[in-house]
């Protein structure tokens, strides 16, 4: 049964905008959204989530996925990715990311382990639309900054594929292979 079309903000992202000076009432207006987004309890569809990230990058930059990873920190995670800490390896923390996550939001996080690499890769259940760059940008680089802290090593993919334009900066805190532009589904291996 897939996870129904709501999905609540964790007050760490909305932490994390404020650390980089992004109002939430900027963010609303961009966004076209109602001011009931931002309330502890609110639930919002698909459409919403990818509306604010398309905001975001307008007002943030086309690295804002990056900021925002950078400015999330592991003790205001929300349980379902401090979970992934307690894995006994890379793997079974990114099968438990995906576990939550699809308990969470109608977010398909697949991971596939083969031999000694995993891949990830994400699909919206309930998307019209395709991802904004601004929302892969931060799922991919949250999972290796994770796998990082996880294993305090800087772990480094071996390939990482998206549909957006070619970022240096992007590049460089990734440090390995991108394909930029790629026609399919984003993904990390």
């Amino acid at each position: 049964m897939p996870t129904p079309d709501r999905i609540k903000t964790p007050d760490t992202f909305w932490d994390a905008l404020d650390s980089l000076s992004i109002s939430r009432a900027s963010l609303l207006r961009e966004a076209n959204l109602p001011p009931t987004a931002f309330s502890y309890d609110a639930r919002m569809n698909t459409k919403r989530p990818f509306a604010m990230w398309e905001a975001l990058q307008t007002l943030g930059g086309r690295d804002i996925g990056l900021a925002v990873t950078r400015a999330m920190h592991g003790p205001t995670l929300p349980p379902s990715f401090l979970v992934a800490y307690h894995a006994k390896n890379v793997g079974e923390a990114l099968h438990r990311v995906a576990h939550f996550k699809a308990l969470c939001a109608p977010e398909e996080c697949q991971v596939a382990v083969e031999g000694g690499s995993c891949v990830v890769s994400t699909a919206w259940t309930y998307a019209e639309q395709v991802e904004p760059d601004a929302l892969t940008d931060a799922t991919f680089t949250f999972l290796v900054n994770m796998v990082r802290t996880g294993t305090e090593q800087k772990i480094v993919p071996k390939l990482i594929e998206l549909r957006r334009e070619q970022s240096e900066e992007l590049e460089a805190w990734l440090d390995c292979p991108i394909t930029w532009n790629a026609p399919r589904a984003p993904g990390v291996s």
